[in-house]
C-alpha cells in the first residue's frame, strides 16, 4: 500500500490593514474635546460625517489633520512686544 507524501498547504500572507482612527480618539491624541474637534473639521474639509455618521481617519490624514490642528492653536497666542519706555 502506498503512502502519501505529507504536503504543507502555505498559509496566505495577510497584511494588516491600519485601524482606522475616530473624531473622538483624534481629539485625545490633540488634548481637545471631541465636540470642539467635529465643529473645527467642519471648517477646514468640504467632507462631512452626515447627520448620524462617523468621522474615521486614516494615518495619513491623522498627520495632516495634526499639522492644521497645531497651527491653528498657536495662531495669534504669542503677544507682540513693543519697545515702549
Amino acid at each position: 500500500m502506498a503512502t502519501k507524501a505529507a504536503t504543507t498547504k502555505a498559509t496566505p500572507k495577510v497584511e494588516e490593514t491600519p485601524t482606522p482612527i475616530t473624531a473622538k480618539e483624534l481629539a485625545t491624541i490633540l488634548n481637545t474635546d471631541p465636540k470642539s474637534l467635529r465643529r473645527w473639521l467642519r471648517t477646514v474639509t468640504t467632507d462631512r460625517a452626515n447627520k448620524g455618521g462617523r468621522w474615521i481617519f486614516n494615518d495619513d490624514s491623522v498627520k495632516e489633520l495634526t499639522t492644521k490642528w497645531n497651527e491653528r492653536s498657536t495662531k495669534g497666542t504669542t503677544p507682540e512686544l513693543t519697545d515702549e519706555a
